[in-house]
């Protein structure tokens, strides 16, 4: 179809120019009363215009159809590179990070991502500042700058990402297939990219983005989505006289390409991995045609049923696997179908890939597919007639990123996803051609001699044939069943009616539960939300045993879960020392029964106990980035006495009953009841339950922190890691003091845009810097995130001069509008029943009940001027109170000996020259030095000179009992410093005696 078929020529509103206006009828839910328009723009570009008069802020997001594999050869990671160039500056807005700060500035957020064939470049901003956004946005493709400047400091930031994924499981096997694939495909490159890939000796580097960018950047190849509370007229406006200048080239996507996995069929690939994993991949035709079917939904739904006579049943029963996964992956001109499963200890995957291929054979004779098939499109007829607004930014990102399939006809541009039409051959052909696999298995204990190293990843690996014999598979198909009906999926629905009150009420308090319901009579949705407080024994084993409660959890309730999200219904569980927290949203019908049914398969026995405590040891081992560990193992350890220490957790781990089970007979409970419900259903929604003794409660305990500024030192547990990381809490106002709270917010919002252009862009420290604030220990405190390969003790000095200027920066900058944005983001609407649940959830199960948070924060920012603002600064870092802690993650720590006896500059420095190969000095070297330096400036390395001028700085107090020169307390023994600290209990500071409503 020509690019133009079915548009019809139009002008804008206001200055009269040209667009064309798609003129056929657009699939649009009758539920959905957000205004949509589809327009091309004069250069081809594609645009969607949502215009919605309740929408709470603005969003926009543009996909480029280029992504990773188009990086040439000899430069991978160059479409990555051009990601971030890209965002930084333009012709008429010249400043680097203008476009950033501008977002976040008017309470928004903006990221980009690349992917293997589209590039997605994105933000959400405050309604009233969106023009103003568009034009920044737009000009960054009309003309952006790719300053020089910045070429280095975009290769290290994308260097950071690279090797922030060294210790990811899933990227140190795509690593081991890439290697496989013959190096002339796409798929065999590296999408990231790194230093190493992204240097050359020929070619200038920002000559190769520009090149990439002019010969693949074309506007007929994008897709642009966006979003406000503004008029169509306006947003069309916007929209045609911004990004109508953007080239158009024609079509530069690359042609169709054939599937790079053909040569790994017949092949087992062995790794070693923390779990006991095992893929089987199975490539497959381009599923893209065939996207009005919907044959991935239909597939998990034939395969993840947990039904007598399933796949996973036979597993589990024969303790081959504890679950699995499915994921489909769809590019142009191949797909490929993964299914990953945690096995058992007994290793017996060639028994699990028999099993597997006999359920599908089995699957592709039933001859009740097509009664399957009706199932999911009821389920995906009453999701699409009735429907739940998304999130603006998710709207626009799925309406952008995921609108490139070029069979789509514009009609679906809405309802891509709805499955419209039962293709009997196509879902039989689909299920045929799974008969062709490789195998990927990772195991801790794998045995076989590896013989290669993965490319960039450097994992070890071995390949060997695999093939089971058809007559094993035939033997074992008898023993599958068919899936039962679903029975999660909505009937028809009906909308009650009654007395819709603004704020949750409270229906029923007694020793044991708190039961709170809210109806909203407007579409068949609900959310239905519970915290069980279980009881709690204060020993290590106990406390081991929590921490392999949440993976436990998550692995019996797959089945429900995955169910329920087939049938619309999504539920999150989460287990948090002794707290279960369930989120049920959805169709309001089918959310009792769910409920019910997840209470009761809770009270189950562990049958998966030693997968959760292989999750839990690879989490606390280190199987996450540096600055993840921080969290997982530093703010609640520390300011929270009942809290363990991970190596308590990982000694006790082997000590915990494997019979363990959740025992939820005596507990107690809060409920939340909202949407389409009455009084009387939400009173039936109980929980049989009996109260807590008093013996069996351990009061909430935290810890009043003495002023000061603390250090923790620890080494990083991933012994394979290359970044360090710190951690920065400053505890600032009590937590019900709205008006401190919303300034400190702003103050954090301001923080983060400074440290990004300061720390990230200037100093080049790393791709993760970051400030923000969060409720902690009953404060609001403000945090700073920095990851980077410099040493701890620099990061901690640049983010004192950070915030040393910071004051000087607030008073620069205009508040007002930042003010007015904020306002306006809280006294929004809410999108959805799910949205207002989590809202109105957030102060039940904490105990404040305070209902009308969000009009009392906006009340309180509107008497917010820069004076108060500036005031609350000094208050809090500026002051005797200055209270802080610096958790600082390091793959080579110093000993407490040399925190004790040299300054923190004399350690940076030191540390500063080591990574530069610069050995002739020690630390005795350099502190004997003070102020007559020997150390030559290095003209090549801006950090080796900023921490001599630190050293020269510093001051030199003498040592005190685990304190560093400067008077900073060295936390060693977490403790000791718990013991030294006041306890209190946070109820009191948070908690009214009687809920408000």
């Amino acid at each position: 179809m020509s690019s133009l078929d079915n548009f019809v020529e139009r002008s804008t509103a206001f200055t009269k120019l040209p667009y064309f206006e798609y003129a056929g009828e657009l699939v649009q839910s009758p539920n959905d009363l957000r205004q949509h328009k589809l327009i091309k723009l004069t250069n081809n570009m594609t645009v969607l215009c949502t215009s919605d008069p309740d929408a709470s802020k603005a969003a926009a997001s543009l996909s480029v159809n280029v992504g990773s594999f188009v990086d040439p050869p000899e430069l991978q990671g160059l479409a990555h590179l051009l990601e971030h160039l890209l965002q930084l500056a333009s012709t008429k807005y010249p400043g680097a990070n203008e476009y950033r700060a501008y977002i976040q500035d008017n309470q928004g957020f903006s990221n980009a991502e690349t992917f293997n064939e589209d590039t997605a470049y994105y933000f959400t901003i405050s309604p009233n500042a969106f023009a103003e956004a568009l034009d920044r946005f737009s000009q960054l493709f009309i003309s952006p700058l790719f300053d020089k400047d910045y070429v280095e400091q975009e290769l290290h930031a994308v260097d950071s990402e690279s090797k922030g994924n060294l210790q990811d499981i899933v990227d140190q096997e795509n690593s081991v297939i890439r290697s496989l694939l013959d190096s002339s495909h796409p798929a065999a490159k590296y999408d990231c990219g790194n230093m190493n890939t992204l240097s050359s000796d020929t070619l200038d580097i920002r000559e190769e983005v520009i090149k990439l960018y002019r010969k693949y950047y074309s506007a007929d190849i994008m897709k642009l989505a966006i979003i406000s509370n503004h008029s169509m007229d306006d947003l069309i406006e916007w929209a045609v006289s911004k990004f109508s200048e953007i080239k158009s080239l024609g079509d530069t996507r690359p042609d169709p390409l054939p599937s790079p996995y053909d040569g790994l069929i017949g092949n087992i690939i062995h790794y070693p991995n923390t779990y006991n994993d095992l893929s089987i991949s199975f490539p497959i035709a381009d599923l893209n045609p065939l996207y009005q079917v919907g044959i991935e939904h239909f597939f998990r739904r034939l395969m993840k049923s947990r039904h007598p006579g399933s796949l996973l049943d036979y597993l589990t029963k024969h303790n081959l696997a504890t679950a699995f996964e499915i994921y489909i992956s769809k590019n142009n001109g191949y797909s490929r179908v993964i299914l990953t499963f945690f096995l058992t200890a007994k290793l017996e995957y060639n028994h699990v890939v028999c099993a597997t291929l006999a359920y599908i054979s089995m699957l592709s004779k039933s001859s009740s597919l097509e009664r399957f098939y009706r199932e999911i499109k009821t389920a995906k007829n009453f999701e699409f007639e009735h429907y739940s607004k998304p999130d603006e930014h998710e709207w626009t990102f799925e309406m952008s990123h995921g609108s490139h399939n070029r069979y789509m006809d514009y009609q679906h541009y809405l309802a891509e996803d709805a499955m419209c039409v039962y293709n009997e051959k196509a879902i039989a052909d689909f299920i045929n051609n799974l008969n062709s696999y490789f195998l990927n298995f990772g195991s801790p204990r794998n045995t076989v001699k590896y013989t290669h190293r993965s490319e960039h990843f450097d994992v070890p690996y071995a390949v060997s044939d695999f093939y089971i014999e058809k007559e094993h598979i035939a033997a074992l198909q008898d023993k599958y069943t068919a899936p039962p009906p679903n029975k999660y999926i909505p009937e028809s629905p009906a909308i009650w009616s009654g007395d819709s009150k603004k704020y949750p009420q409270l229906l029923e308090k007694t020793d044991t539960h708190e039961l709170w319901f809210k109806g909203i009579y407007t579409s068949p949705h609900g959310c239905i939300m519970l915290r069980i407080c279980l009881p709690n024994q204060n020993t290590l084993i106990w406390k081991a045993r929590n921490g392999i409660m949440e993976p436990f959890i998550e692995n019996i309730l797959k089945d429900i879960i995955e169910s329920g999200k087939l049938a619309g219904i999504r539920i999150d569980i989460n287990y948090i020392w002794d707290v279960i927290y369930i989120e049920a949203s959805g169709p309001s019908g089918k959310l009792p029964l769910i409920v019910a049914d997840i209470i009761e398969r809770l009270q189950k026995p562990a049958e998966d106990f030693e997968r959760s405590k292989q999750i839990t040891k690879s989490s606390l081992l280190g199987n996450c980035t540096p600055i993840q560990q921080l969290l997982l193992d530093t703010y609640p350890h520390i300011c929270n006495s009942g809290v363990p220490l991970y190596k308590d957790i990982l000694d006790n781990l082997d000590k915990v009953d494997p019979n363990t089970q959740v025992d939820i007979s005596h507990c107690y409970i809060k409920l939340l009841v909202i949407g389409n419900f009455t009084e009387s259903q939400a009173r039936d929604i109980k929980i049989n339950c009996k109260s807590i003794a008093p013996d069996q409660r351990i009061p909430s305990t935290w810890l009043d922190i003495s002023p000061g500024h603390y250090i923790n030192v620890r080494q990083n547990s991933d012994t394979t890691a290359v970044n360090n990381a710190i951690c920065v809490a400053i505890h600032c106002a009590v937590y019900n003091d709205t008006k401190q709270k919303m300034a400190l917010d702003l103050i954090g919002n301001m923080l983060d845009t400074y440290i990004f252009d300061e720390l990230r862009n200037k100093q080049r420290l790393g791709y993760h810097a970051l400030a923000y604030t969060g409720d902690y220990n009953q404060l609001r405190a403000v945090f700073i995130e920095l990851q980077s390969e410099c040493n701890p003790m620099f990061l901690t000095q640049q983010v004192n001069q950070v915030l040393a200027n910071f004051k000087k920066h607030i008073d620069g900058v205009e508040v007002d509008e930042m003010i007015l944005a904020a306002v306006s983001r809280r006294l929004g609407k809410f999108n959805s029943t799910a949205e207002e649940g989590c809202h109105y959830w957030g102060q039940i199960y904490s105990g404040s009940y305070e209902f009308d948070i969000l009009e009392n924060e906006a009340a309180a920012l509107q008497g917010i001027t820069k004076e108060y603002l500036l005031e609350v600064w000094d208050r809090y870092f500026n002051s005797s109170t200055y209270t802080r802690i610096d958790l600082q993650s390091w793959v080579k720590p110093p000993s407490i000996d040399e925190l004790e006896k040299y300054p923190e500059a004399i350690i940076s420095l030191y540390r500063c020259l080591e990574a530069k190969n610069t050995t002739q000095y020690s630390l005795d070297d350099l502190q004997q030095m003070e102020d007559k330096w020997d150390v030559h400036p290095s003209k090549s390395d801006p950090r080796v000179n900023t921490a001599i001028q630190s050293a020269i700085e510093s001051a030199h107090l003498p040592p005190g009992n685990l304190r560093t020169p400067e008077g900073k307390i060295i936390i060693n023994d977490v403790k000791q410093f718990q013991a030294a600290q006041k306890a209190f209990d946070p109820s009191l500071l948070a908690t009214t005696a009687t809920p408000k409503y």
